[in-house]
């Protein structure tokens, strides 16, 4: 058996247990009672932890998967959040960046690509309840001038 296999597959299962774990935060966050900040703050840290880990790849399953889950009232939850909590920032661009994609505007109308459809909008709709402007790379915010 060899070593470095080993250890990638230890890696790679790692990465997937910290998906499954934010995953299953953010399909808690429309029923979550406690302290949203608190929560969020949570989540935020989850995916630092294992954003730079991901491939391309598995930042879009990742984007498409989590933006899929927020509803109207999470839609302002994280919209009021998103400028404290960079790594959002970083995976609501991962979405808005999908809709240049030259395979995505080929075939943006098949039934296949609604779930990126729906993500590039729900990402598009949090992002503009809260003005200003954002740096998808590092997920900085700039509030609009006065």
């Amino acid at each position: 058996e060899d070593i470095t296999t080993g250890e990638q597959d230890t890696e790679r299962e790692v990465i997937a247990e910290m998906v499954e774990d934010i995953t299953a935060n953010f399909e808690a966050l429309p029923k979550y009672d406690g302290d949203l900040g608190e929560f969020l703050d949570t989540i935020n840290d989850q995916l630092e932890d294992c954003y730079e880990e991901l491939s391309p790849d598995q930042k879009k399953a990742l984007a498409i998967k989590l933006t899929s889950v927020l509803s109207g009232e999470c839609h302002e939850n994280i919209s009021r959040a998103v400028v404290h909590h960079p790594n959002f920032v970083r995976l609501l661009g991962v979405v808005l960046n999908m809709q240049h994609d030259p395979n995505f505007q080929a075939r943006r109308r098949h039934p296949s690509y609604r779930p990126i459809r729906d993500a590039i909008t729900t990402a598009t709709r949090v992002l503009s309840l809260t003005p200003g402007k954002y740096d998808f790379d590092t997920g900085a915010y700039t509030p609009p001038e006065h």
